[in-house]
């Protein structure tokens, strides 16, 4: 009888490799409301909404095309 996949999974440690994700994760994440605080402060809510939505569409489309993928120019029917 095999076991459930989540009950091996919680069994074992982390790895460094997987401890240093989790810490350049959580300085990422916390980073990013950390200064959207100090922008705050600075500039109005919608300006930083605007700046971070376009910047991830360049970035997304970037990666698109980075990765040989093209953009639908059509509708589907």
């Amino acid at each position: 009888m095999t076991q459930p996949i989540s009950t091996i999974a919680v069994n074992r440690s982390m790895t460094p490799s997987e401890w240093g994700m989790l810490l350049a994760l959580s300085v990422l994440w916390g980073g990013s409301f950390f200064f959207t605080g100090v922008a705050l402060m600075e500039l109005p809510p919608i300006t930083i909404v605007v700046l971070r939505v376009g910047l991830a569409a360049v970035i997304l489309n970037l990666a698109t095309s980075a990765i040989g993928l093209r953009m639908p120019r059509d509708r589907p029917t």
